[in-house]
């Protein structure tokens, strides 16, 4: 199940977006002028869909989420960290995407790289003295 359309911005660097070519499997990020981003009526490599995954039909809540390329609709964000070991400065695995055929499920399965754990962080609270 979709979430819904979205683009994915960086916080770190406003202008730049996620951006996914499902036709190369290339993973990497796009530029938009200050105050523009990727429209919805476009076919922008920068719109995604967020899915949800249930190990079992018993869950009542997502336990995972994959992030679906709205352009080309068979391929998923996935994430290689097999090597990645410790904290590095310039980070370190592989990030790309995973094509998966129509014969197929159209979601990962419940071991896939392609499955991520989406975590929401807040700000830290202000305390005015």
């Amino acid at each position: 199940m979709a979430i819904g359309l979205v683009v994915i911005q960086s916080v770190a660097f406003p202008n730049v977006f996620l951006r996914m070519d499902g036709g190369s499997g290339t993973v990497n990020c796009q530029y938009y002028s200050p105050g523009s981003y990727p429209q919805y009526y476009s076919s922008d490599y920068e719109h995604f869909n967020i899915g949800t995954y249930y190990p079992s039909p018993w869950f009542t809540e997502p336990v995972y989420y994959y992030i679906q390329s709205a352009r080309f609709q068979n391929s998923f964000l996935r994430i290689d960290g097999s090597n990645v070991m410790q904290f590095g400065v310039t980070g370190s695995g592989t990030v790309n995407c995973q094509y998966y055929d129509y014969s197929m499920a159209q979601t990962p399965s419940g071991d896939a790289w392609e499955l991520l754990n989406i975590i929401y962080i807040t700000p830290p609270t202000q305390v005015f003295t």
